[in-house]
């Protein structure tokens, strides 16, 4: 993000009036604001869910409070609840299912990437074409810059 920040808000600024600038800037802010949230909590959730999905598999008793304390970091306290003798499967159950819910949110991230990227690209082309060459175009196109 900090790479493409710069360019973001130059595009931006420059796409306006200089009256404008502030509204623009602060559009910018609040949408790179709104992506940061809704990414968080997209992808959270997706991460959780996968991991309630491979818990449940795994036979993990309460497979939802299992991944919503992995998905917080919780890995700990929820082994700290087993007795001595599963925790070993129980670790490798909790390391197995977060790395299944790190997978489909990176996957899905990168999903929607591409998809983004694709709609900028294919907007940019129909903005930025040139208007076809007619014959009061060709005129113009010879009359010499001053």
């Amino acid at each position: 993000m900090g790479l493409v920040n710069p360019a973001v808000a130059s595009a931006a600024l420059a796409s306006v009036p200089p009256r404008q600038a502030g509204m623009a800037g602060s559009a910018v802010n609040t949408m790179r604001q709104l992506g940061y949230a809704l990414g968080v909590a997209v992808f959270g959730t997706l991460l959780t869910a996968r991991a309630q999905h491979a818990l449940s598999a795994d036979g993990i008793q309460d497979p939802h409070a299992a991944a919503q304390a992995l998905a917080g970091g919780g890995a700990r306290q929820v082994l700290a609840l087993v007795p001595s003798g599963q925790r070993e499967a129980v670790d490798h159950a909790l390391r197995a299912a977060f790395t299944s819910g790190l997978d489909t949110a990176a996957v899905v991230a990168g999903a929607v990437g591409l998809t983004a990227g694709v709609i900028v690209l294919a907007s940019y082309g129909q903005r930025h074409r040139k208007p076809p060459m007619t014959s009061r175009n060709r005129q113009l196109d010879r009359l010499p810059l001053l």
